[in-house]
């Protein structure tokens, strides 16, 4: 199944790479690992929601990447210096690193909540929405507004 997870998040990267272009490094790794949880946070959405069917193995298997990619493995991906073009990410990060690193770590323990809960519909909707509110804060505190195109 894991597999077939990161051969789906390939697919959506290949079609995200326009978002991407001039990323390398660290940025272009965060930007992909980003891509990869929002898109793992849809899928998880479209189950809670009914637009497909509730499958609680794969509602684990989503949750445990997004903790696989959040927490320390997130904190990794921002070393100082890194907010250079085509970055998202406002300098305030690296001006408040605990904040910004408390949120990682918070992501990670709702995510593994996420995936525990995972066998209970109804407890997947109240910890997705403390891991959405999570991340909405992150964003509204350290990302800058996407440019319209």
């Amino acid at each position: 199944m894991r597999n077939l997870f990161v051969g789906g998040m390939l697919l959506i990267f290949s079609s995200t790479a326009l978002a991407h272009v001039g990323a390398v490094g660290v940025v272009k790794e965060r930007m992909e690992s980003m891509k990869a949880m929002g898109a793992a946070m849809k899928q998880i959405k479209a189950m809670i929601k009914g637009r497909d069917d509730f499958v609680p193995e794969r509602v684990k298997e989503l949750a445990r990447a997004i903790a696989d990619l959040s927490g320390t493995a997130l904190n990794r991906v921002f070393p100082p210096g890194s907010n250079f073009e085509p970055s998202q990410a406002k300098p305030a990060i690296w001006g408040n690193w605990q904040v910004f690193k408390d949120l990682a770590v918070s992501m990670e323990r709702q995510a593994l909540q996420l995936a525990a809960d995972a066998a209970t519909s109804g407890a997947v909707e109240k910890t997705y929405q403390e891991l959405s509110k999570t991340c909405k804060s992150c964003h509204r505190k350290f990302r800058l507004k996407k440019k319209r195109r």
